[in-house]
């Protein structure tokens, strides 16, 4: 659990928890660990996996990572239960926002499926890398904010952002060849299609299992132009967003001059360049059963 994401507190969370196996008579161990500082998550997961049946990840989408990075390569199922600000992944696989109803995942023969992983300069991701605009609204987000009124704390930092004036000459490889060398507003690289959540989808049919990233460079544009991308965004109409340009691809590379800020999985994480890698099925992760 991480102790500082969302609005239920850890032992709200634990208790849901335990009511919901009472309630469906099921008789586990269950362990808590709260985390302390952001390598916990990855430690405690990594220790866990060969001694239980699944490890739960209770926070936002940084805590998901960061418990994958744990559980990546091994048999042991990452379970999720949402406590964060926008809780991507938990919407994109169709896992239930209320804690007592994503308990209700957690049972024996419980339904999986396989997740690819990215590994960004090093780091593991589960969801998307961006730069240019796509940091900048992040790390200009107060947590506490987000903490407060969710995903609606993104939208003074995404006005801020339309000002910020991030552009860059930028040059990207993808497999191996030379896709875009132009000036850009922003790039997203991404294993799950959803931004703040289902609503807005950055590319069409992104999966979280074909061994491939969509790829998506935003050129620089005016504040109106600007909303005018997302608005198209939001209403999937991605064929008429002016200056974007999309791929395919599974190994990246990108510079930038001047660098342009980044984020990984809605948290900070330095400056371009960045070189990603896909990691195939890496992950088994618990979601609804299939209809």
């Amino acid at each position: 659990m991480n102790p500082v994401a969302g609005r239920r507190s850890p032992l709200a969370v634990e208790q849901a928890v335990r009511r919901s196996f009472e309630r469906r008579g099921i008789v586990a161990t269950i362990d808590t660990t709260v985390t302390r500082t952001a390598t916990d998550a990855t430690r405690i997961a990594r220790d866990a996996r060969d001694r239980y049946d699944s490890v739960v990840a209770v926070g936002g989408d940084g805590t998901v990572r960061d418990v994958a990075a744990g559980l990546c390569g091994s048999e042991t199922p990452l379970a999720i239960i949402p406590n964060g600000t926008a809780n991507v992944l938990a919407a994109d696989l169709g896992i239930p926002m209320r804690t007592e109803a994503a308990a209700d995942l957690l049972h024996a023969g419980a339904h999986t499926a396989r997740l690819d992983l990215g590994d960004v300069n090093g780091r593991p991701f589960v969801l998307n890398v961006g730069a240019g605009y796509a940091a900048r609204l992040i790390l200009d987000t107060p947590r506490l904010w987000k903490r407060r009124i969710g995903s609606f704390a993104y939208l003074p930092a995404s006005v801020r952002a339309t000002f910020a004036r991030d552009r860059a000459r930028m040059t990207v490889d993808i497999d191996g060849e030379r896709r875009y060398d132009g000036r850009v507003q922003m790039i997203f690289v991404a294993n799950s299609g959803g931004v703040g959540g289902r609503a807005i989808q950055i590319a069409e049919a992104v999966r979280y299992d074909d061994g491939l990233f969509a790829i998506v460079v935003f050129g620089p544009r005016s504040p109106l132009g600007t909303l005018i991308a997302f608005t198209q965004l939001a209403a999937r109409r991605w064929d008429r967003i002016r200056g974007a340009q999309f791929w395919e691809g599974a190994e990246i590379t990108v510079t930038c001059d001047p660098p342009l800020p980044m984020q990984v999985d809605g948290d900070g994480m330095g400056t371009t360049p960045f070189t990603i890698h896909m990691r195939p099925a890496a992950l088994r992760v618990i979601v609804p059963d299939a209809p």
